[in-house]
């Protein structure tokens, strides 16, 4: 042991972990359907330790893995490969019971926690074909991709250069 450095025995997290209303959320790694939390302002008590079950199993809407978390002062957001989620509420021990749960989409999700970003309002991240994405709390995703693939189209049919077409001789 080092001195002077509080340990505690906390459970492994998959990806990486976030704060949101003052607690860090992480996917459960034995199970990754399952969210864990510390108490607000205090990162080494909580989870699932002795007088605490700050633990949620998320498959109401699904029984898939959870991939990623994302979090904003509004709202915190989970990643599944064909979905999104948004909680919103105060953590503590009745955080499953009394937190809003939302659905950002149904149908555009996330399997790579590192192409996620936050700017702003903002959430960006890839989808499961690589294609990027944006939403805030309260929209659906935006397809950026589509933007960018219409772009270089009309890029592409409005260049100035013109080729010249070459007869065999």
């Amino acid at each position: 042991t080092v001195t002077g450095v509080q340990t505690c025995a906390l459970p492994i997290s998959y990806g990486n972990p976030v704060v949101y209303a003052g607690a860090t959320f992480f996917i459960y790694n034995t199970d990754r359907k399952t969210l864990l939390w510390s108490e607000p302002n205090d990162p080494l008590t909580g989870y699932q330790q002795s007088n605490y079950d700050n633990a949620w199993t998320l498959a109401q809407t699904s029984n898939d893995y959870l991939y990623a978390l994302a979090a904003s002062n509004v709202a915190l957001f989970y990643f599944r490969e064909y979905s999104i989620g948004a909680i919103q509420g105060a953590p503590g021990v009745d955080f499953q019971n009394t937190a809003t749960h939302d659905s950002v989409s149904f149908n555009i999700g996330c399997t790579s926690a590192a192409s996620i970003c936050q700017f702003g309002q903002w959430v960006y991240f890839a989808d499961a074909m690589g294609r990027t994405h944006r939403f805030s709390y309260g929209s659906a995703p935006d397809k950026l991709w589509l933007q960018a693939r219409a772009d270089r189209k009309s890029t592409r049919l409005n260049s100035s250069h013109s080729q010249q077409s070459r007869m065999p001789s």
